[in-house]
Order: structure tokens, then C-alpha cells, then sequence
């Protein structure tokens, strides 16, 4: 058993697939580490364009788009649309970079 399965509560869902947006980098790889912290599998791009060809190209391969709705080359609010209907996936959009409201999201997705 990896060290940081050792550390996942009873129920907690090591191996989700979790496809992250953000433009700041600084965020980003705070929170791929702390996804990765977590047992998950993690994709990351600081592109939202990109990563919506991405993630038309992988149906299948993520179970949910975390993403930082706040973008300078897209509506964040129009890019959570489009893959919700387009790609059928979950997607938790986050105004802020914050650790307590991403656990609040994942915990209410997940386990309710």
C-alpha cells in the first residue's frame, strides 16, 4: 500500500480521474499535489482551450473536471457548459483557489 493510501479516510476514492484547469500556474501545482496527495490520478493544463480538445479527444479517460471558472481566453461559466453537455462529465468550477472549499465540493460530490 502507497504511504498516502495509508492516509485516505475509509471510502475515500483513490484512483479518481481528475482533469484540472487553471491559468495560474502557482495554483495549479498546488493543487495537482494535493489531488495526488489524495490517490488520484491527475491531468493538468493551463490552457482551457487546449484542454477541452483534450478532453474531446480522451472521452472516457477522466472522471471530473476541476476548473478555475475565472479565464482570460474563454468564459469559465460557458467552458463548464460545454463539457458538461458535450462530454457528459462532472465539472466543480472554483472561483478561488481555496483547500477547504475544494474538499467541501469533492466530499458533497462524492459521497452524497
Amino acid at each position: 500500500m502507497a504511504e498516502s493510501e495509508a492516509l485516505l479516510p475509509d471510502g475515500f476514492p483513490a484512483g479518481l480521474r481528475v482533469f484540472v484547469i487553471d491559468e495560474d500556474s502557482v495554483a495549479l501545482r498546488i493543487l495537482e499535489k494535493m489531488l495526488l496527495q489524495c490517490g488520484y490520478e491527475v491531468t493538468i493544463s493551463d490552457c482551457p482551450l487546449q484542454a477541452f480538445e483534450l478532453l474531446r479527444a480522451n472521452i472516457g479517460n477522466y472522471d471530473i473536471v476541476l476548473i478555475d471558472v475565472n479565464l482570460t481566453c474563454i468564459d469559465g461559466f460557458q467552458f463548464v457548459e460545454n463539457v458538461s453537455r458535450e462530454i457528459s462529465l462532472p465539472v466543480v468550477g472554483k472561483l478561488k483557489f481555496s483547500t477547504k472549499i475544494l474538499n467541501y465540493f469533492l466530499y458533497q460530490l462524492l459521497f452524497i
